[in-house]
């Protein structure tokens, strides 16, 4: 089964989420949260912070995450970790293939056709949004 992991960086006030522009296909256009592939026999923490690192920037020095949630998809056999963390210090970021972009976290994104949640995987929802966390309480990290 293939692993898959997401990441939800939040910025150090919890304002705002990091997601990520995709400039190719698949969804060109769409923005997705930052994370990939778990390599076979790789450590999923180890996984989501090697991502973090290759896609933003962003070191296990700058963000604690933390393991949220997985969720198992057997049609598509793939497996999907949640991560999710809050910046420890202001900092710029910085794409390689994919335009990095903040977006404010009391938004309402969940209605924005034009995010994805699933990365490169598959558009499993238009998005979790931020703004309907208020029931979803993440210690030290949402809401801020």
């Amino acid at each position: 089964m293939q692993g898959l992991n997401v990441i939800w960086v939040f910025d150090r006030d919890a304002a705002r989420v990091l997601m990520c522009k995709r400039h190719k296909e698949p969804y060109l256009g769409l923005y997705n949260l930052v994370g990939g592939k778990i390599e076979p026999g790789e450590d999923g923490l180890a996984a989501a912070y090697r991502e973090l690192e290759e896609e933003t920037g962003i070191t296990d020095s700058d963000i604690t995450l933390t393991h949220l949630m997985d969720f198992t998809y057997y049609l598509s056999d793939c497996r999907v970790e949640v991560y999710v963390g809050k910046l420890s210090r202001d900092m710029e970021v910085r794409g390689d293939e994919k335009e990095l972009v903040w977006m404010t976290a009391i938004t309402p994104v969940h209605t924005n056709p034009r995010i994805l949640i699933c990365g490169e995987a598959t558009p499993l929802y238009t998005f979790v949004s931020t703004a309907n966390t208020a029931s979803m309480v993440i210690p030290g990290v949402y809401p801020p």
